[in-house]
């Protein structure tokens, strides 16, 4: 899957590089129907609206490769060292936006990070409203025009950053067991609390000071 960070960035390179690409032949579509001449509503409101989800997605693989670009000048030689040490023993992926590792949370997007399971003080799920190709193929419960609700687990860290992952199931690396980001992170930091119940937000307040 992935030798080290280098591959890991270079794949991610490719992988936003081609959505680019993939999004050009909508410019035809786009252009063909603003040639149609009719007064017909439909031949108005079709470009208008691929015309913004053709902005929409460009914008967010522009915004991805820009962003994985950026990480990768900055990040230090101990850090590009600790994570190909990390990704020689990745333990389960999900959705190809998250690796779990011995020690990390490796996130691919939105933007490129790594989290200690240490540094995690409580976790909870939530949903977020998401635009994607895929999405008119789905059997999600919402799904309007491309969006949809998909389930999504927040994890808050011990300096009181929050960050919201788009984990649902988790594979093992060689796909023969299937996992949830609970059940990972439990196993890897047993104190972490679960769910954001009123005596979890009086933990974490008293605790850490940090209010939720």
């Amino acid at each position: 899957m992935y030798n080290n960070y280098e591959s890991l960035i270079k794949k991610q390179k490719r992988k936003y590089i081609i959505d680019i690409l993939l999004l050009l032949p909508m410019l035809v579509v786009i252009w063909l129907f603003s040639k149609v001449d009719s007064q017909l509503i439909t031949f108005i409101l079709v470009p208008f609206i691929l015309g913004t989800i053709f902005l929409i997605f460009m914008a967010r693989s522009l915004y991805l490769l820009v962003k994985i670009i950026s990480y990768n000048k900055n990040i230090s030689f101990h850090d590009e060292e600790l994570l190909d040490k990390e990704l020689s023993n990745v333990l389960a992926t999900s959705s190809g936006e998250v690796i779990f590792t011995e020690n990390y949370v490796i996130v691919l997007k939105p933007t490129f990070r790594y989290i200690s399971y240490r540094d995690i003080v409580l976790t909870y799920n939530t949903t977020g409203l998401v635009l994607d190709v895929a999405s008119f193929q789905s059997s999600y419960t919402m799904n309007i025009c491309g969006f949809q609700l998909v389930p999504k687990i927040c994890i808050v860290m011990n300096d009181g950053k929050v960050y919201k992952l788009g984990v649902d199931k988790c594979t093992s690396f060689d796909s023969s067991k299937s996992f949830t980001f609970r059940e990972i992170i439990v196993s890897k930091n047993p104190s972490v609390l679960l769910g954001k119940t009123v005596e979890n937000k009086n933990i974490m307040k008293e605790k850490y000071g940090i209010k939720i």
